[in-house]
């Protein structure tokens, strides 16, 4: 009778640790995993108006720094372009490819490349955009970003659309 107890009393214990463990585990380390405070946005969580994303992130824009700095100005331009704001969002991709600077083979790097071809294209000047492109791809290949990847080539289907390449779109 009492080895069942003391059994269940052990077990129990052991129970208990480990779940103590966990909590630590998540609550000290969690925080510490992120690599920017700043993370990119992605076009399929846009749930928010734009314009509120916006000035959040330009408040963020004001205190960040290096690579995040390049995240929240692509953050930006993404936002501009979702409300049809191409200038504003021209500017925020070149300040984002600018930020990266010798770092050419970064997601936001890609990223800004391949949204500034795609403001190309929407202004009638995409001769250059399609080396644009290719670089993006190719990053995102090095970089072995499959969520990336699938970005550029939406952006890259849309730029077909708009030059009347309904065909090359899909």
């Amino acid at each position: 009778m009492y080895d069942n107890y003391l059994k269940f009393n052990s077990s129990r214990k052991q129970l208990t640790r480990f779940l103590h463990g966990l909590f630590v585990l998540f609550f000290v380390f969690g925080g510490s995993l992120r690599s920017y405070s700043a993370e990119a946005l992605k076009s399929a969580e846009l749930s928010a108006s734009p314009s509120q994303l916006i000035s959040k992130n330009k408040v963020l824009l004001s205190t960040s720094v290096g690579a995040e700095r390049a995240v929240v100005n692509s953050n930006i331009g993404m936002l501009f372009l979702k409300d049809g704001k191409v200038d504003d969002a021209f500017f925020y991709f070149t300040d984002a490819l600018n930020e990266t600077g010798m770092h050419k083979c970064t997601r936001t790097h890609a990223f800004a490349e391949a949204n500034l071809a795609y403001i190309e294209v929407l202004r009638g000047r995409g001769k250059g955009s399609s080396a644009k492109i290719r670089n993006a791809k190719f990053c995102a290949r090095e970089l072995n970003d499959l969520y990336l990847e699938s970005e550029i080539e939406i952006l890259l289907g849309n730029m077909q659309m708009h030059q009347g390449k309904y065909s090359e779109a899909f």
